[in-house]
C-alpha cells in the first residue's frame, strides 16, 4: 500500500487525518499526566509529549479542547473515562 493510499484509507476509517489523530492521542495523554501527577509542570508534560515549547503545547491543547489547561475540574475528569 502506498503512503497516499494509507493516508486516504486512514481518513476514511477514522474521520481524521493521521497527523490530527496522533496529536489528539498525545493531548489525551497530557490530560492523564496533568490529572494524576499535578506536581509535574506543564513544561515537563509538553517536553515528554514532543512539543518544543510549553506555549506550543498550550496552543494545541486550547485548539482541540477549547479550554485552558488550568481548568482541571471542568475538563479532565470526563476525558479520563475515555482513555485507553
Amino acid at each position: 500500500m502506498s503512503k497516499f493510499n494509507f493516508h486516504r484509507t486512514f481518513k476514511n476509517i477514522t474521520g481524521n487525518t493521521l497527523n490530527k489523530y496522533i496529536k489528539r492521542i498525545c493531548l489525551e495523554k497530557s490530560i492523564n499526566f496533568i490529572y494524576y501527577a499535578p506536581c509535574v509542570s506543564i513544561t515537563d508534560v509538553a517536553m515528554r509529549l514532543g512539543y518544543s515549547t510549553a506555549s506550543n503545547f498550550t496552543k494545541a491543547f486550547n485548539k482541540i479542547y477549547r479550554k485552558r489547561i488550568g481548568e482541571k475540574s471542568i475538563i479532565y475528569k470526563p476525558y479520563l473515562k475515555n482513555l485507553p
